[in-house]
C-alpha cells in the first residue's frame, strides 16, 4: 500500500509540474518518460543467449549436478526448463512433507547461480503435492519472486523431490531488475488506457473476442514487474495488472499506458 501511494504521489507531482509549465509564459523542462527511462537504463533487457553461452551454461549445470539430477535444459534466456522423467527411487515416507519443503528450499539456493535465489527465507510455497501411500515423488512450487515489494511475473520455481532427495527443478528468478525513478501513470489513468482493448482467444475450437469495458474490468489493480518479449529480447517492465472477467490478466505499462500483454488464466 505504501509503495502504491508513493507511485501515485510521483505521478501527481509530475502532472502538477506540467500544469504550472503550461500556465507559465516562460518555457520549462518536464522530464518525459522516455528520457527518464533512458537515464535509468530502464527496462532491464535480456538478449537471447548465443549457442556458445547456452552450451557453457549447460556444461556448468551438468558439472554441478554430477549425474545426480534429472536431465535439464535451458531456454533461450537461460531459465531452467522442465526436466524429462527421472528414474524413480522408491516410495517416499509419509509424514515427511515438511522436511521435504525444507530440502526443496535448500536445493533452490544450492543452484543459486542458475535460479538467482540466494536466501531460503525468501522462498514462499505456492502449493505442494503431498505424499500418499504409494507416492514416488513430491512437487513443491514456490511463488513468484518479490523485488522491492513488487511481484515479478513468470518467476515461479518448481522442485520435484524423490525418496533420495531433490533431483528436478524448473523456473527461476531474475538476476537484475531496474525500477526507474520516473513519474508513473495512476491506476485510474491505466484503467482508462485499458478500455477498448481486444482480447482474442479460441473457445471450443472457435475464435472469440473480449472487449475490455468498465463492466468487465475488475476494480483495483496491482503494480508488478512483467517480462515482455520484444524484438527477440526479454524486457522486464513495470505494469499495472488488471483482472478482466472472465479469467484474464491485462498489463498496462506504468510509463506510457501501452498494453504490454494479456494472460489467460484458464485453458480453453
Amino acid at each position: 500500500m505504501a509503495s502504491k501511494v508513493i507511485y501515485q504521489m510521483r505521478s501527481t507531482i509530475a502532472q502538477y509540474s506540467l500544469f504550472l509549465c503550461l500556465l507559465s509564459v516562460t518555457s520549462c523542462d518536464v522530464t518525459e518518460p522516455d528520457n527518464c527511462a533512458a537515464e535509468n537504463q530502464y527496462p532491464t533487457s535480456l538478449a537471447i543467449l548465443s549457442a556458445t553461452d547456452k552450451q557453457n551454461l549447460q556444461t556448468r549445470f551438468d558439472a554441478l549436478s554430477n549425474g545426480q539430477l534429472c536431465a535439464h535444459k535451458f531456454n533461450s534466456y537461460g531459465v531452467i526448463e522442465q526436466a524429462g522423467i527421472c528414474r524413480l527411487a522408491g516410495i517416499m515416507t509419509r509424514g515427511s512433507e515438511d522436511s521435504m519443503v525444507v530440502l526443496a528450499k535448500e536445493f533452490v539456493v544450492r543452484l543459486g547461480i542458475f535460479t538467482n535465489a540466494s536466501d531460503t527465507s525468501m522462498l514462499v510455497v505456492e502449493r505442494r503435492a503431498g505424499i500418499g501411500i504409494t507416492t514416488e515423488r513430491m512437487l513443491v512450487v514456490f511463488k513468484n519472486q518479490m523485488y522491492q515489494g513488487l511481484e515479478v511475473e513468470d518467476t515461479e520455481i518448481s522442485v520435484w523431490l524423490y525418496a533420495d532427495g531433490a533431483r528436478a527443478i524448473h523456473g527461476g528468478w531474475e538476476a537484475e531488475i531496474i525500477i526507474p525513478d520516473c513519474a508513473f501513470i495512476t491506476e485510474e489513468d491505466a484503467k482508462y488506457a485499458a478500455l477498448g482493448t481486444e482480447i482474442k482467444y479460441w473457445s471450443w475450437g472457435e475464435p472469440s473476442t473480449i472487449i475490455v469495458s468498465l463492466e468487465n474490468l475488475q476494480v483495483g489493480a496491482t503494480m508488478v514487474v512483467v517480462p515482455v518479449i520484444k524484438d527477440e529480447k526479454k524486457e522486464l517492465r513495470l505494469a499495472w495488472r488488471f483482472y478482466v472477467a472472465f479469467g484474464w490478466y491485462l498489463y498496462i505499462d506504468v510509463l506510457d499506458g501501452a498494453v504490454l500483454r494479456t494472460d489467460q488464466l484458464w485453458v480453453s
